[in-house]
């Protein structure tokens, strides 16, 4: 179960394991039309492309549909809530690439970059390796039949490389802290740490049992008859991912909004309500889910173990911070073409 990175716009630092996701994912059953390099629209002084505009809409029409249901099934106002907030998701997310694009570039960091194009055909052909054991044929095909372009991987490669120099630049130049005592206090006092669980509504099942089936486990624990390391390890539980003692440590801006609201909101010790998210199951599927949290007492032995790996999620945050507050000065321009496009039925 994923709920890291999901109150970000999907696009933000687009890695090549996500790109690999894409292609290999049988969550994403449809091929698509052929796509090509026709613009939609503007973000600034870039054009966008159908195929960015392509990729944003079906990603977003899966969260939506784990939302509202399956689109074919909605009644008129439901599918114009879904067609109103799939537009306006897409519309306002779409800027994620150009954000990083212009903090990069005022950092000098730019698509011009003698370099880059060199460094972008590295990573095309490690993953190319690394997915299609070095068949481009079968590359090829795979981004065929998932509706996707090489143009689009490397330019989404290309973006990736400068966020993550400019992440390096940062450290380099101490715009992010850097000094292993300061970031000790820095984890300590602005990360936190949970456990959880959760119960998935999956296709089928009754979801207002599952809710019942929350409550009860909540119950449980406020009785003192079920330990919430006990409740995770139990058939109340559905999210196998959560095992692990130490819990899940993170800062601000790297979770679920949701889950991340819900863990600042409570002291160490108390656990919340049960709560409603959107999160993917076991099979990847974005699903809706009911979910209870315990917020645990960040210990100072595993940060002083993990520290490289919390030093990592400390960076990730401010770099997320920093694209989201660039996003929200960037506006999507779309053309007419992408004015008259039918989003919910883009396959």
């Amino acid at each position: 179960m994923n709920i890291t990175n999901s109150k970000k716009r999907i696009t933000i630092k687009l890695t090549a394991l996500v790109l690999v996701f894409v292609l290999l994912s049988t969550a994403l059953s449809s091929c698509g039309s052929a796509r090509d390099k026709k613009v939609v629209g503007t973000v600034g002084d870039y054009e966008v492309l159908y195929e960015e505009f392509y990729f944003l809409t079906t990603s977003y029409k899966d969260s939506l549909e784990a939302k509202y249901g399956d689109y074919e099934t909605l009644d008129a106002e439901k599918a114009k809530a879904f067609d109103d907030e799939l537009r306006e998701l897409v519309y306002s997310n779409i800027t994620a690439n150009y954000a990083i694009l212009s903090i990069c570039a005022d950092a000098g960091l730019t698509l011009e970059d003698e370099e880059l194009d060199a460094r972008v055909d590295e990573y095309v052909d490690a993953l190319v390796i690394s997915s299609f054991g070095g068949s481009k044929r079968d590359y090829k095909a795979a981004l065929s039949e998932f509706g996707l372009t090489d143009h689009y991987v490397r330019f989404t490669a290309a973006v990736d490389i400068l966020y993550s120099d400019l992440a390096t630049k940062m450290l380099a130049d101490s715009e992010i802290e850097n000094d292993d005592a300061k970031l000790k206090e820095i984890i300590k006092n602005e990360f936190a740490r949970t456990w959880h669980i959760m119960i998935f509504n999956d296709a089928g099942d009754d979801v207002e049992a599952n809710r019942a089936k929350a409550e009860e486990a909540l119950a449980k624990y406020k009785d003192g008859s079920m330990s919430m390391y006990k409740l995770i390890g139990s058939t109340y539980n559905e999210d196998l991912s959560i095992t692990e003692l130490d819990g899940i440590y993170f800062a601000k801006g790297s979770m679920n909004e949701t889950y991340e609201e819900a863990a600042f909101a409570l002291e160490v010790g108390e656990i919340s309500d049960v709560i409603e998210m959107v999160a993917a199951n076991s099979k990847g599927e974005m699903v809706n889910a009911f979910c209870i949290l315990q917020r645990l007492e960040i210990e100072d032995d595993y940060v002083n173990k993990n520290l490289d790996d919390l030093k990592q999620k400390y960076v990730d945050s401010i770099m997320y911070g920093l694209v989201e507050e660039k996003q929200e000065s960037l506006t999507f321009t779309p053309n007419d073409f992408a004015k008259g496009l039918d989003l919910a039925a883009l396959k």
